[in-house]
C-alpha cells in the first residue's frame, strides 16, 4: 500500500504577480506553537508540553514528562494553538536520577 504526504509552505509575491522562489521550511505554514500530548483524551492529563524550534530542518527534541500514569493508554497529540499536526514518531526512555 503506498502513502501520500503533502507539506505546504507560503507563497509570496512580486509586484508584477510572479511566484517568488520558494525555500521549504519542513515546518510548514504556521506551525509556531508548542506540541502536546495527554493521555486518553485532548483535554486528559497533560504528559508534556513540548516546544518546537525555529528552523527550516527536522529536529529531535527531548522533553521530561510532568505528569505520569501507570497503564496503558492512548496518547493524543495535538498543538496548543488547535492546529492538525502530524507526528513521525515519539520515544519514552526511563532515565534514572
Amino acid at each position: 500500500m503506498f502513502g501520500q504526504a503533502v507539506r505546504k509552505d507560503s507563497l509570496f509575491f512580486n509586484p508584477d504577480g510572479t511566484i517568488r522562489k520558494v525555500t521549504p521550511t519542513f515546518r510548514g505554514v504556521g506551525v509556531t506553537s508548542a506540541l502536546q500530548i495527554h493521555i486518553d483524551k485532548a483535554d486528559g492529563i497533560l504528559l508534556v508540553e513540548v516546544k518546537i524550534p525555529k528552523g527550516t530542518g527536522w529536529n529531535t527534541v527531548d522533553a521530561r514528562l510532568s505528569k505520569y500514569q501507570k497503564g496503558i493508554h492512548n496518547l493524543v497529540v495535538l498543538l496548543k494553538d488547535n492546529n492538525p499536526v502530524e507526528v513521525d514518531w515519539i520515544l519514552f526512555k526511563n532515565y534514572q536520577n
